[in-house]
């Protein structure tokens, strides 16, 4: 089961447990998060530091996702955790 945000023209899907996809046009990056350490903590943390490469990309695109596209990302990221009302926090 996929859950989707729509933001604009942007999208957030789960992939798995811990690997989010998001995409805009033929943009598409893999996002980890993790979760708070703790048995009963539910929050989840956005790891920044995956936000590197495209997945998918124009040919007229670098592979290397740059500041712009990754301050995006992690709004749109943290958007979609907001509304399945799940606690997420960005870690640099």
């Amino acid at each position: 089961m996929n859950d989707e945000s729509n933001k604009e023209a942007s999208l957030v899907e789960r992939v798995n447990k811990k690997t989010v996809r998001y995409a805009d046009g033929e943009l598409s990056a893999l996002i980890w998060v993790d979760y708070e350490a703790g048995l009963f903590k539910r929050g989840r943390i956005l790891k920044a530091s995956s936000i590197e490469k495209w997945e998918n990309r124009p040919d007229s695109f670098f592979e290397q996702i740059d500041e712009y596209h990754k301050k995006k990302i992690i709004e749109a990221v943290l958007q979609y955790f907001e509304s399945k009302k799940r606690s997420c926090r960005l870690e640099l």
